[in-house]
């Protein structure tokens, strides 16, 4: 209910302010086909953790789970524009242990069954600005900064013993654009590419976006993301890859 609240009034604001300067409003809802890879380590205090796979050692499903984005776009012109984006994802699996390992000060042994769970929320603000803009194609610059928030959870089924390890962090990033214009505007190509390294975090995000235009304000996208995050925060590691191609709706105000 938070989630909805701040989206809601994050959505009343962008409406007063694109109507009070004439600008461009769009509202994107995507969904995405991602597929997830990486290791993950949780420690406690003294206890160091073992550097698990995701999908090996927790047998998570890490093509299972399709995720809804919501981006807001706001046009100030055409040489300028800010959006924001937020992402929920959460990835279930169960297994038979292997290997015994250790994670968040618990050790769990082999052939122990356990159930994981991996929950990850993103929220993404950045600035675009057209260097060479024309009415066909632009290639400008951007700045933009991510908010991650995420959690680990294992649990042994058989005696019911549950290790969390949660973390949070935020990421800048810088990159470059590049549009083309096509049909009088009605198909635009996007594609943008960001990333940094940061302290002990590191950040890519590369997007590939097609949007037709079906009537004055709705059209369609569809596209392809691949999202790279590496970050070791609240001594919590995760090292994953996150990517797949996504179709969805925008519409005008």
């Amino acid at each position: 209910m938070k989630t909805l609240f701040y989206v809601a009034v994050v959505l009343f604001a962008a409406l007063l302010c694109a109507d009070a300067y004439g600008a461009l409003l769009e509202l994107k809802v995507k969904y995405w086909m991602p597929e997830l890879n990486g290791d993950v380590r949780a420690d406690d205090h003294d206890i160091i953790g073992t550097t698990i796979n995701i999908e090996e050692d927790l047998g998570i499903e890490t093509d299972d789970e399709n995720v809804m984005p919501v981006e807001l776009v706001l046009h100030l012109g055409r040489h300028l524009r800010l959006w924001l984006g937020y992402r929920d994802m959460e990835f279930e699996g169960s297994v038979s242990v292997n290997d015994e390992f250790v994670f968040a000060g618990d050790t769990f042994l082999v052939n122990t069954d356990i159930d994981s769970r991996i929950e990850l929320t993103s929220t993404e603000i950045g600035i675009e600005l057209d260097l060479i803009p024309t009415e066909m194609f632009g290639i400008g610059v951007c700045v933009s900064a991510a908010y991650f928030d995420g959690q680990a959870t294992i649990t042994d089924t058989n005696y019911l013993i549950t290790a969390e390890g949660t973390f949070s962090s935020i990421v800048p990033s810088f990159g470059v654009f590049a549009k083309l214009n096509l049909y009088e505007d009605k198909l635009t190509v996007y594609g943008r590419f960001s990333g940094l390294t940061y302290e002990d975090d590191t950040y890519t995000d590369f997007l590939l976006e097609g949007k037709f235009e079906l009537l004055a304000n709705v059209g369609v996208i569809c596209g392809y993301r691949s999202v790279s995050v590496e970050i070791e925060q609240d001594e919590v590691f995760v090292d994953a890859d996150l990517s797949g191609f996504f179709i969805g709706g925008v519409i005008s105000f």
